[in-house]
């Protein structure tokens, strides 16, 4: 698989199943480090080891996403680690549960 992602940062809102958990592995396998997002209560292990497997690089990050200030949070915690720079980022709408 091609890297085209190499040596960039991913920020990856529900990732932790569906659509945003394929999207994870996907850019990881190409390359990218993944921040996977989960709610407070979410896990992220299973995407966690299936980034692992495809032989990728990434990390949790917990926010909220119906919380504006947790968003906040989120992308300025992610960006400051990886050198200032997030090159990708996907989301999804959030409703309240």
């Amino acid at each position: 698989m091609e890297r085209r992602f190499e040596g960039k940062v991913a920020l990856v809102t529900g990732a932790t199943n569906g659509i945003g958990q394929a999207t994870a592995v996907r850019l990881a396998a190409e390359g990218a480090v993944v921040a996977v997002n989960q709610r407070p209560t979410g896990d992220p292990a299973e995407t966690l080891r299936r980034i692992g497997e495809a032989g990728g690089e990434g990390f949790s990050v917990v926010a909220d996403m119906r919380d504006p200030g947790q968003v906040i949070a989120m992308v300025r915690t992610v960006a400051e680690g990886q050198a200032g720079s997030i090159a990708w980022c996907r989301t999804r709408r959030s409703t309240p549960s």
